[in-house]
């Protein structure tokens, strides 16, 4: 192998090095214009989320059925077994945190 062999493989390695530094200066010149563009308006389709406004009002529905319960005593029975007003209080606290968690996070 002579001079000019090693000399060829050197200049293609500087080579590929400069297209590598190249690129990776494109890319961050890339992100820093995209840092710099505005972003998109609040309630212009960032926070619009319907589904957790349908499922904030369901669970609500649900967890306002419960408190009835409460209230009125409507006694419920599943065969023999009388189910007890306590577990409706329990489902109407499980029912509202999960529904006010999605409203707020819809809010942002």
């Amino acid at each position: 192998m002579d001079d000019t062999y090693f000399a060829e493989k050197m200049m293609r390695e500087r080579h590929a090095e400069a297209l590598a530094t190249v690129r990776c200066a494109a890319l961050l010149r890339q992100a820093n214009e995209d840092s710099r563009r505005p972003k998109r308006a609040e309630g212009v389709g960032m926070n619009n989320r319907p589904a957790s406004l349908v499922v904030a009002i369901f669970l609500w529905l649900i967890a306002f059925a419960q408190l009835l319960r409460v209230l009125l005593r409507v006694e419920v029975r599943a065969g023999d077994v009388t189910i007890p007003l306590w577990v409706s209080s329990v489902a109407f606290i499980v029912l509202v945190v999960p529904g006010i968690w999605l409203w707020r996070e819809r809010r942002g």
